[in-house]
């Protein structure tokens, strides 16, 4: 273990936050675990610095913790029918009148 990331753990002992390394492309963060009953613990969200994960852990311990709001999903666009059937073959009347003057 890495000098100074050691496992955080409040003082009831039901909430801890352990520290994971990145591996190749993933950035390190902490997990913050909470334990329910006698189930082996649980994660409830993930932290960038030590310091806020140690903000959520005691959050968490004094029933203070509230999750972050979502971001507002982007707006999604509308599709012709054009783009989604891109074989789909136009004619105009000149087309026709001469397909039907061969035909005819």
């Amino acid at each position: 273990m890495t000098p100074g990331n050691e496992d955080l753990r409040c003082r009831c002992g039901k909430h801890s936050a352990t520290f994971r390394v990145g591996k190749k492309k993933q950035k390190a963060n902490w997990t913050i675990w909470i334990q329910e009953g006698i189930a082996k613990p649980r994660p409830k969200t993930t932290r960038s610095e030590k310091q806020k994960a140690w903000e959520a852990v005691s959050a968490l311990c004094y029933g203070s913790y509230s999750a972050p709001k979502p971001r507002a999903a982007p707006a999604e666009q509308e599709v012709g029918r054009d783009l989604r059937n891109p074989k789909r073959q136009h004619y105009d009347d000149t087309d026709r009148i001469r397909l039907f003057m061969l035909v005819g």
